[in-house]
């Protein structure tokens, strides 16, 4: 198999989705010294990779469609979702409403225990789909039963909208691309959109 495959995998959707970009004509002001406004620019979300600093995305807050194949590869790596819309691991099937949002809070670590910049909120069912938000927030905790300094960052906190994600059961993984490798953390979620 082709060691980059995941790689490749997420630039060409980050290519597809930069190709897909919409913008509206600014409009004319009729003022020759006055500079025009921006046009306004409906940017698709993306995954890109880049190295050890985690998965990167053009600016968001929702669930945009992913490749399934993109996590084919995938490795494992520690990581915790400590609170999925204020119900914890291991709560039945958690309902959200397909217009609602998901809230949620926990940690992740690649496999050198380290914390990504950014990672992704991955829904995987009929189809994929995935949110990426900043990790930072302080965890000391992990990073005493990790037994390492680098993992007292790896906490976060994501708030995304599910506008576009189709009805249907899912389950619920953090990813991250470190070191150009996509790591595929499962957690003890399942969601029911409807």
């Amino acid at each position: 198999m082709f060691p980059f495959r995941p790689a490749i995998g997420l630039l060409s959707l980050a290519l597809l989705a930069a190709c897909q970009q919409e913008v509206s004509a600014p409009a004319s002001t009729g003022d020759a010294d006055s500079a025009p406004p921006a046009p306004e620019v409906i940017k698709p979300v993306a995954l890109v990779p880049s190295g050890n600093t985690g998965l990167l995305v053009a600016p968001g807050g929702s669930f945009v469609a992913v490749d399934a194949g993109l996590f084919q590869s995938a490795k494992n790596a520690p990581c915790s979702l400590d609170l999925l819309n204020s119900q914890n691991p291991g709560s039945d099937l958690v309902s959200v409403s397909a217009d609602g949002d998901i809230v949620a809070a926990g940690w992740i670590v690649n496999d050198r225990k380290e914390s990504p910049e950014r990672f992704a909120l991955v829904l995987r069912g009929a189809a994929d789909y995935a949110a990426v938000s900043n990790a930072g927030v302080n965890r000391p905790d992990v990073a005493r039963v990790l037994k390492v300094e680098s993992a007292g960052k790896a906490g976060f906190r994501l708030s995304a909208n599910l506008q576009g994600v189709a009805a249907g059961d899912y389950q619920v993984f953090l990813a991250q691309d470190t070191y150009d490798s996509i790591t595929l953390c499962p957690v003890k979620f399942s969601i029911r959109v409807s």
